[in-house]
């Protein structure tokens, strides 16, 4: 709640990354809690992908 409240809805990254965030927020909720979920090589290379530039993003706010 916090990253929307405080760095997304300011405008402080870009919105994209909020629904990456709850997109894999979610995911992970899945993989805990429904056990039968599972998850295919190119979806989890496309997140690994999408979670470093969201790291970065928040490596660069930390910097500020």
């Amino acid at each position: 709640a916090a990253l929307h409240k405080e760095i997304i809805r300011p405008g402080i990254i870009d919105p994209a990354w909020c629904k990456f965030y709850n997109r894999i927020f979610d995911n992970r909720h899945e993989g805990d809690y429904q056990p039968l979920r599972a998850f295919d090589a190119e979806e989890v290379r496309l997140y690994l992908e999408q979670g470093a530039g969201f790291m970065a993003q928040m490596e660069l706010l930390v910097s500020l």
